[in-house]
């Protein structure tokens, strides 16, 4: 029981070691392809007011974004139909987002923090076209950071930040550097599965490991001592009585002789 309970600890620390490695080198190792790909937008959004973003999406380009606000709005990605549709209606920007599900919408995020496409946060994602993680039809996409009502935080100030792969044609070099990046990313995120899987069955074989040592201590027999015989008893009673006769005797004796001192005292005074 002990020693699973030792293993749980140690998969726990490897999990621990894992992830602090990811943490540290894995993204270290994934910067430089990420400078080489991503441009980034800093930007505040106003209360109640969007923000919109075009990408031309064609067989030889990709398009991929990671979108973070300090607060929560609502984010979505729509074809260029949809996007004309959504411009010109005076409905609720989100409720307008929702109607043009499966007719120009791609994606919606409800008061989430993140976005990204392909979808890598799937927090809050409350719409998603069938397999728009994998594939779309090319074209113009648009992709809208929404602060009006319906969000979360639509009477604050939010900041944003949009980091995205430029427009481009796979020559040699950008396709290198995106499959680095690519393969990167997926292996950061991999080993950090891994981690937390880690974890998780550390905590479970500890567990595991605390119930079986109650069990063994519940279930482990009280020891029973052995019945006494006849002839045992016997004998310890006649020991204890011999023991009682010595110790009368040597009262005796000692009275008898106490006795005779006094006595002798008492003549020599006399005499004196």
């Amino acid at each position: 029981m002990r020693k699973i309970m030792l293993l749980g600890v140690l998969l726990i620390l490897i999990a621990v070691a894992v992830i602090a490695y990811e943490l540290f080198y894995g993204s270290t190792n994934l910067y430089p392809y990420e400078m080489n790909l991503t441009r980034d937008i800093n930007t505040t959004l106003a209360p109640n007011s969007t923000r919109s973003m075009q990408f031309n999406y064609t067989n030889g380009t990709v398009l991929v974004f990671l979108a973070h606000t300090n607060r929560s709005i609502n984010f979505y990605l729509m074809n260029r139909s949809g996007y004309a549709l959504f411009e010109s209606s005076n409905a609720p920007k989100y409720e307008e987002a929702v109607s043009l599900e499966g007719k120009g919408t791609v994606l919606v995020y409800n008061n989430a923090t993140n976005a990204s496409f392909p979808v890598y946060y799937d927090s809050n994602l409350i719409y998603q076209y069938p397999n728009s993680s994998n594939q779309i039809a090319t074209g113009t996409y648009y992709f809208i950071a929404d602060n009006t009502k319906g969000s979360r935080s639509s009477s604050n100030d939010v900041s944003l930040n949009i980091a995205y792969v430029p427009n481009f044609y796979h020559n040699e070099t950008t396709a290198t550097d995106y499959q680095n990046f690519v393969n990167s990313f997926n292996s950061e995120k991999t080993d950090g599965e891994i981690g937390g899987f880690l974890f998780i069955i550390g905590i479970v074989v500890i567990l595991y490991g605390f119930i079986s040592k109650r069990r063994w201590f519940k279930d482990r027999p009280t020891p029973q001592k052995e019945p006494v015989s006849d002839e045992e008893i016997d004998r310890m009673y006649r020991s204890v009585s011999r023991k009682d006769k010595n110790n009368k005797a040597g009262t005796k004796k000692h009275t008898v002789k106490n006795s005779g001192r006094t006595k002798d005292r008492k003549r020599i005074n006399s005499e004196r």
